[in-house]
Parts: C-alpha cells; structure tokens; sequence
C-alpha cells in the first residue's frame, strides 16, 4: 500500500503538523506540544476539505 506523508509547519517550535494521504482520503494531523493555545494558518487550503475534528485537552 502506498501512503503518502507530508510534513506541514516545519518552521514552527511546538507544532507538529503533517498530512497523510492514502487514495482518495487525506487526514491533517496537527499536534500543539506547548501549554498555551495556538493560531495557526491551515496551508494549501486545507479547511475546505475538512470534514471531522477530534480536540484533546489534557489538564
């Protein structure tokens, strides 16, 4: 099976930011590893394709 993975956001400390994509489906995955919230710019106009969002906060 072939996926393909791209990274997103390098330049940022404490963001973790890829997209994987396998046929027809691609997943964003994005992790904040600081304690504060953070504003972030979906790239390639990733927020018109967006369908489902899981947020998790750990206190």
């Amino acid at each position: 099976m072939y996926r393909k993975c791209e990274l997103l956001l390098e330049d940022a400390e404490k963001i973790y930011a890829f997209t994987r994509t396998w046929r027809n489906e691609k997943l964003l995955v994005i992790c904040n590893f600081s304690e504060e919230s953070s504003l972030i710019t979906f790239p390639n106009g990733l927020q018109r394709e967006a369908k489902n969002c899981l947020s998790t906060i750990i206190q």
